[in-house]
Order: C-alpha cells, then sequence, then structure tokens
C-alpha cells in the first residue's frame, strides 16, 4: 500500500510540473488575438465571398473569446470550464475549416440554410406545445420568431430551391476536413464534460471508497490530472486556432501565413512534450494490471 501511495504523489508531482506552461499558452493566445484581428480588418477588402467573410467574422470572435475564457480559467486553476469551452471551441474551428475548405460558397450555404431550417423547426415544436398548454405567451413568442423565419425564407429562396444544400451532422464535418481521429479522440469523448460530469462523479466515488491511508493522495492524484488534462486541452484549443487562422490568410493571402505557421509548431513542441511524460507515466505504472 506504501508503495501504491509513493507513485500517486509522484503522479501528482509530474501532472502539477505541466502547470508551468500556462504563461506559454497566455503568451501565445495573445499573439493569436492580434493576428486574428489583423486577419478579419484585411479580410473585408479582400475577396472572399460576403458569407463566408461574415461567417469568418463570427466564428472567429467567438474562438478567440472562447481560447481566451479558457486561457483564464488555466489561470486561476479551474477545470471544468476549460473541458466544456475546449469542445465548443473545437466544433466551431471545425465547422469554419470545413466551410473555408470550400472552393465556392456551397458549404456556407448549407449552414445558413440549416440555421433556418433549425430555428423554424424548434419554433413549430415550440408553439405546438404552447397551443396544447394553452400557453398564450408563448404561443405570441413562437409565432415571431415563426414569422421571422418566413421573412428569411422568403429573402433567401435560393437556399430551399437548392436540394444539395445540406448541412452534414458533426461526425461528417470532422471527416471531410481530415479529422476524423479528432473526433473519435477529443470531440466525442468530451460530451462528459457538457451532458452529465459523470467521470468526474466515477472518479470522486473510487476516492471515496480507496482506504482511507491512501485516499489523501488519490484524491490529490485526480485533481493534479485534471489540471495536468486542462493544460493539454489549452494548448489543443491553440493548435486548432491555428488551423483556422491560416486557412483565413490563405484565403486572402495574408503574410501572416508564416508566423501562424512558427506558432503553431512551438505548440506542437509542448503537446508532443506532454504526450511523452503521459506515455511514459502509463507505461511506467507498476499498478495499472489491477485497472486492466
Amino acid at each position: 500500500m506504501e508503495a501504491f501511495k509513493q507513485y500517486l504523489d509522484d503522479c501528482t508531482e509530474r501532472n502539477k510540473n505541466h502547470l508551468k506552461e500556462i504563461p506559454f499558452i497566455l503568451e501565445q493566445y495573445q499573439k493569436l488575438d492580434k493576428i486574428g484581428g489583423e486577419l478579419l480588418k484585411d479580410m473585408f477588402n479582400s475577396s472572399l465571398w460576403i458569407v463566408k467573410g461574415i461567417q469568418s467574422y463570427i466564428l472567429i470572435r467567438s474562438i478567440n473569446e472562447l481560447n481566451g475564457s479558457i486561457t483564464f480559467s488555466l489561470a486561476t486553476k479551474k477545470t471544468a470550464p476549460v473541458e466544456t469551452l475546449f469542445r465548443i471551441s473545437l466544433e466551431h474551428c471545425i465547422n469554419l475549416l470545413y466551410i473555408l475548405s470550400d472552393e465556392d460558397n456551397a458549404r456556407a450555404r448549407s449552414y445558413l440554410k440549416a440555421a433556418i431550417t433549425g430555428m423554424e423547426s424548434k419554433a413549430a415544436k415550440g408553439n405546438r406545445r404552447a397551443v396544447k398548454d394553452n400557453d398564450l405567451f408563448d404561443q405570441l413568442g413562437m409565432k415571431k420568431r415563426l414569422d421571422f423565419v418566413e421573412y428569411l425564407k422568403k429573402e433567401n429562396p435560393n437556399l430551399f430551391t437548392d436540394k444539395e444544400l445540406n448541412w452534414p451532422n458533426a461526425f461528417d464535418r470532422f471527416k471531410a476536413v481530415g479529422c476524423e481521429k479528432i473526433y473519435r479522440t477529443m470531440y466525442a469523448t468530451a460530451s462528459d464534460s457538457i451532458h452529465t460530469m459523470s467521470e468526474d462523479v466515477i472518479n470522486a466515488i473510487m476516492v471515496h471508497n480507496s482506504p482511507p491511508e491512501i485516499r489523501g493522495s488519490m484524491a490529490d492524484s485526480v485533481e493534479s490530472y485534471k489540471l495536468s488534462f486542462s493544460v493539454y486541452l489549452g494548448l489543443f484549443s491553440l493548435k486548432y486556432y491555428c488551423w483556422i487562422l491560416f486557412a483565413l490568410a490563405k484565403s486572402i493571402n495574408s503574410t501572416s501565413i508564416a508566423l501562424i505557421d512558427e506558432i503553431e509548431n512551438e505548440l506542437m513542441e509542448k503537446i508532443i512534450s506532454h504526450e511523452l511524460e503521459t506515455l511514459d507515466e502509463l507505461t511506467g505504472n507498476p499498478f495499472r494490471d489491477n485497472y486492466s
């Protein structure tokens, strides 16, 4: 038991050591924040499709703000916001990468069509429920929303006559931009942090049920792992942001490409180092067979 306690304590120290990367993450975020702002200004002087340009502006601004919140959460050692915001930031990155990698504006238009039809579907369901419940206030709200949808459809008739405009599901969007592995290893697995937090509950139960003499070490180890993993996600959130900025820079022939590439390489060095340390810890775990 003493050997296992020492192993847990050693893991805690190694995991805490990853916190030293937080200032680096903050520095890279500030660089990308500046580059992103400059690219958005240059974009409006480019020949980028107007719909793509507006989508790029909104999504890049949102991704940047999400990554800023991730960085702040890391600085204050808050793990739950990092895991939740990372998944949202990642999906926005994939969506925009999917749009920007299209040679014309078909994907940008399918995005708009899906947004309008999604709004219509939710409003129709809400209205049916309000009628059933005789809720006049909600009926009025849903009618206003349905009227707005009709206005949008009237103003954009070509979106609804083109049967080829279909916005794919999340998995197919990831796959279309060569990120199927990322969907399986990072996006799908991160859903727990948004919907249930069940992994944290299971870990807490395991700590609670552990022998008293190692309970403190187990609790510290679990918490340090969450902090370490949050640093890992923070690095990846900026890496994927680099992908988006690179794609936009390429689309508008910006000179920022080299700088973005340099930042991504620096981020990858940290990511690879983190992964190698984690792999060394896992393969060197003398107690792993007890949990296999």
